[in-house]
């Protein structure tokens, strides 16, 4: 194998490593500005969620408000027990956060039409969301350490 293909593979070993087997959770560990800005799009939802609620002060509102809440909650729940529990500080834990974070996007763009007659696009953004951990997951099964 020559040398240059030997650096690259060094390189995407050390920035595209499979996710941290269960149970190998560092002590101590440090929170990033990606994870703060994970939490902080879910606190923005939840606040766009409970503006909406503001507005509609019925018990349909209230149902409204509490199917939303739960869908992002579930959402971020997902994401941050993922990142806790097999992230690391490479490349590959950084995309999946970042794709959890562009679902985050249109979703909250369509918190507003959640509760109305037809509106599809909520429940289809909430499944895109809840879309990403699941693909890495099964994606990247085969190359797992699975211990016995």
């Amino acid at each position: 194998m020559s040398e240059g293909r030997e650096r690259w593979a060094r390189l995407r070993q050390r920035l595209w490593q499979p996710p941290r087997p269960h149970g190998e959770q560092p002590l101590e560990r440090d929170v990033g500005p990606l994870e703060l800005f994970y939490d902080l799009v879910v606190v923005v939802l939840v606040g766009q969620a409970a503006h909406q609620l503001a507005g509609h002060l019925t018990w349909r509102g209230l149902a409204e408000f509490g199917a939303v809440f739960t869908l992002v909650w579930i959402a971020w729940l997902n994401g941050s027990l993922y990142h806790d529990l097999h992230g690391r500080e490479d490349a590959r834990s950084r995309t999946v956060l970042l794709a959890q974070l562009l679902a985050l996007v249109p979703l909250g763009a369509f918190i507003p039409r959640a509760g109305d007659r037809g509106a599809v696009a909520f429940p289809f953004g909430a499944a895109v969301l809840l879309a990403v951990p699941w693909s890495v997951a099964v994606t990247r099964r085969a190359t797992w350490d699975v211990r016995p």
